[in-house]
């Protein structure tokens, strides 16, 4: 905000701002009724709940249904407890193990790893589960050192009417603490081992902090950007990572624009919206229905950083694990307290950029603790430090930084009357354009290229034909 001259204020009724900053719901509906013409809000209505786990598989089922080739990015998948008796005709049991994820579960809580839909039965049940889905494990990911490890990937859509995608070539890969094994009765209850959520890692004796950002071979969080150069320096065929995860984010994208715009059947944004309904003191429910003409021009001023979850098989073909609608912008991490220097926190040495340096200073100030004084939250089952993240804080300064510039660019564009390209809306951003308007838009997938061979620069690939694109996605394992 400084960077572009803005300031940051508290919200009031008649706000002359030009982004309303809202996370839930209620303080969607809330702004978008009482701004003015073109002030931007900062998610779209709807996409809270499309991205829970349940409706969000509905909605790749839907897709997948419609069109298999063009979505088989996305692991096969049950609802429960209505799918129990499909699970096995479906193949989520097809390599032997699945994953149990509750409906309304984030950072990995109340995740499991199963091997029969009884266990999994038991599971709900012991959890009180009411609803959640159960997806095909990936048994042959792409491993780092002999890790599993998946990438988050940030993107931003800046308006579903003109539908307008950009994805950030920076993010985050998380990485397991413990070497992947294949999932057995004997390693089944390895969370560490088997799920890449930081959240499940952080508490495990194995987890490794990485202060360097050109480091992408050490610690449990890295920057996406330094993983591609070390697994480019391994001769995988970057070019292809990027391919592949252009065409995820884009049909990604667009399967969720076309759930919130009520085009997907069987999805339906009207039920999905919390009108009347109480579920928290913070989250009272909405006072008008879905899509409700006080709204304004709401699909196309609303926008929305998204973080898609992703993971690679060993031939490199992407998997769309989940999405995020509400990415973690936190840029602490959490140092458990030496029993020899029980109340010193850790030594943290300067960052080589002093731009970096800077911004670690002044989110030092923000910290729990201010990063010296010893915190017992829940952040962590034991006593520790709060102190901020280099690789957290490298990753989302361009995640947002990039989204504010697109932002004020268009806000700018409409009150002059001027249209430019997606090109110049993203230029000297870290963000791509990969869905502008029209489906033919659509980024191609290539084929998978060979492991051993040359690895071009770490930027997307171009696309390639129509007709090669039907032919490389037909290539695609089942």
């Amino acid at each position: 905000a400084e960077r572009l001259g803005w300031a940051e204020k508290e919200a009031s009724e008649k706000s002359k701002a030009n982004v309303h900053w809202v996370v839930s719901p209620e303080e969607t509906e809330d702004r978008l009724m009482s701004r003015a013409p073109n002030q931007r809000v900062s998610r779209i209505p709807g996409m809270h709940d499309l991205c829970r786990k349940v409706p969000f598989a509905v909605l790749m089922m839907r897709k997948s249904a419609d069109d298999p080739e063009a979505f088989n990015f996305h692991p096969k998948t049950v609802i429960l407890p209505q799918g129990a008796a499909t699970a096995m005709r479906e193949g989520v049991f097809k390599t032997g193990t699945a994953i149990l994820k509750p409906d309304d579960g984030t950072q990995g809580d109340g995740i499991y790893l199963v091997a029969t839909m009884d266990e999994a039965k038991r599971r709900m049940e012991t959890i009180k589960m009411e609803s959640a889905v159960l997806q095909r494990y990936i048994t042959k990911p792409l491993l780092l050192d002999g890790f599993k490890f998946d990438m988050r990937i940030y993107v931003l859509v800046l308006s579903l009417k003109p539908l307008r995608v950009f994805m950030c070539r920076e993010g985050l890969v998380r990485v397991c603490s413990i070497p992947y094994e294949k999932p057995d009765k004997s390693n089944l209850h390895h969370a560490a081992r088997h799920l890449t959520n930081y959240t499940l890692n952080k508490s495990n004796s194995a987890y490794v902090h990485n202060p360097d950002l050109r480091d992408g071979g050490t610690g449990g969080k890295r920057l996406l950007s330094s993983v591609l150069q070390r697994l480019k320096s391994d001769r995988v065929d970057i070019d292809h990572i990027w391919s592949e995860l252009r065409y995820v984010v884009a049909q990604g994208a667009r399967a969720l624009a076309d759930g919130v715009l009520g085009k997907v059947p069987g999805v339906d944004p009207v039920k999905m919206w919390p009108y009347g309904q109480y579920r928290s003191e913070r989250m009272p429910g909405c006072q008008t229905v879905f899509g409700d003409a006080k709204w304004g021009d709401w699909q196309r001023d609303s926008f929305h950083v998204l973080g898609f979850d992703v993971m690679f098989d060993n031939h490199l073909n992407a998997s769309l694990l989940e999405v995020n609608c509400n990415p973690s912008m936190a840029v602490d991490e959490v140092h458990i307290a030496e029993a020899a220097n029980y109340n010193e926190c850790p030594h943290r040495a300067p960052q080589p950029d002093a731009g970096l340096e800077a911004w670690m200073q002044a989110s030092l100030a923000l910290c729990k603790g201010r990063g010296v004084r010893l915190c017992r939250c829940l952040s962590h089952h034991q006593p520790h430090f709060h102190s901020p993240c280099a690789i957290d804080l490298s990753a989302k300064m361009a995640v947002m930084g990039g989204c504010m510039d697109i932002v004020g660019r268009d806000i700018a564009n409409v009150k002059n009357g001027v249209t430019i390209s997606a090109e110049e809306l993203c230029r000297s951003t870290p963000y791509d354009a990969v869905v502008i308007d029209k489906g033919d838009d659509l980024p191609s997938r290539a084929t998978p290229g060979s492991r051993a061979g040359g690895a071009g620069d770490a930027v997307p690939s171009k696309e390639t034909s129509k007709e090669t694109a039907a032919a490389d996605i037909a290539s695609r394992r089942a």
